[in-house]
């Protein structure tokens, strides 16, 4: 049985800012591809909720990669069966 998601206020806000860098640096099918992949991921993660490996510092948050230079950060909250996404990050940005 698929985990409900949810996300934190902020993603969606860090999903805007992804998508417009992909869209300004790039064009529309780059951002159209990674908007894509990363809906296919939060669904894989919505099925698979421990895929992505623990948080080195906080043991209640995992983390998955996307792509390569993106990170989502998401807690996994059994008893409710709901996954909360809590950020998605560039991992070349310093944390």
């Amino acid at each position: 049985m698929a985990y409900q998601v949810v996300y934190s206020s902020n993603v969606q806000e860090e999903i805007r800012e992804i998508l417009l860098y992909l869209l300004e640096g790039w064009n529309f099918e780059v951002s159209e591809n990674f908007s894509d992949y990363l809906i296919s991921t939060i669904d894989m993660l919505s099925q698979q909720p421990y895929a992505g490996r623990r948080h080195d510092l906080i043991s209640s948050v995992r983390e998955f990669r996307v792509k390569p230079h993106y990170l989502v950060y998401y807690s996994v909250l059994e008893e409710q069966q709901l996954i909360h996404v809590l950020n998605i990050v560039d991992s070349r940005r310093k944390r």
